[in-house]
């Protein structure tokens, strides 16, 4: 499952959907459920292990203050989204990934 934050414009306002990657988009619309498509585009993979929502923070501070700054990337605006493996969130061995839009600075 997935948990994508978009319409980032505005940094006052979260735009947050939680859903699973699909094939057959008439098919899920047919159903009355939301489809948000993402553009392609460049990602910073982060690898997180701990319990959520803690490993996520510190994955977002690891970004922000560490990535970002020492390879001269920048969020590029774009939809951004956790990628949730299954298991038991809360365990300090859980694994999941950030997915970071990036762009030169």
């Amino acid at each position: 499952s997935m948990g994508v934050c978009h319409d980032v414009e505005n940094p006052s306002t979260i735009n947050y959907m939680a859903g699973y990657i699909v094939n057959d988009v008439d098919k899920v619309r047919s159903m009355g459920l939301d489809v948000l498509e993402i553009d392609e585009a460049e990602y910073a993979v982060v690898e997180l292990t701990g319990s959520v929502p803690e490993c996520i923070h510190n994955g977002w501070k690891y970004a922000m203050e560490v990535f970002f700054p020492e390879h001269g990337y920048v969020h590029s605006g774009k939809p951004d989204f956790e990628y949730y493996y299954e298991g038991d969130m809360h365990s300090p061995d859980y694994k999941m990934e950030l997915w970071i839009p990036i762009t030169k600075a």
